[in-house]
């Protein structure tokens, strides 16, 4: 995330100007390659990555995809998620899961997240990772509790709440990610 903020002085996703970066001038696939031009490729400009209506927490992963950060092709917005083609697919053990994946997502504070989770309908809110895992993940990035620090965990969508605090009985999907970027 620094490295593309460090090139480009706005966050994946929130570039205001970004169809001049990804014109295609480059050899580089064209930002609003879908004959949209700019306006399914700009972000705002203010600082976070915003949802709707401008469509950045999509866009953030072609504009990474774009600038050559991470691996695979996305498409942007085209007005809905589709894992694997607008957004990365997460790597499970468990191969049930098939439409787990990350979004980025704003929170009511005001901060710009990645969010692992499954999706449900329109947004990713089921749970995809055991309170086992998301505890260690939790300690090893952070300080190992759910509700606070910069990675968080919260229960899946229609789940009893095993994940704040981590349930350590509990080893099957029950939680959802939010790691907050800086």
């Amino acid at each position: 995330m620094n490295i593309f903020r460090d090139s480009y002085e706005y966050y994946p996703g929130d570039i205001p100007n970004a169809y001049d970066y990804f014109d295609g001038s480059g050899g580089n696939t064209v930002c609003g390659a879908d004959g949209s031009g700019d306006s399914d490729c700009n972000g705002d400009g203010n600082n976070i990555i915003d949802g709707y209506p401008t469509g950045e927490v999509i866009k953030a992963w072609q504009h990474l995809s774009l600038a050559d950060l991470i691996k695979g092709s996305y498409v942007g917005d085209d007005g809905s998620t589709k894992v694997g083609i607008n957004v990365p697919k997460a790597i499970l053990n468990s191969g049930y899961m098939a439409e787990a994946g990350y979004i980025f997502e704003e929170r009511t504070n005001g901060d710009s997240t990645i969010k692992w989770g499954s999706i449900s309908g329109a947004t990713f809110s089921n749970a995809v990772v055991s309170p086992v895992n998301a505890k260690k993940i939790d300690r090893k990035m952070d300080d190992g509790v759910a509700s606070s620090g910069k990675v968080l965990s919260s229960r899946g969508a229609n789940l009893a709440n095993f994940c704040q605090p981590y349930d350590l009985s509990k080893t099957n999907p029950l939680c959802i990610m939010l790691f907050i970027l800086e």
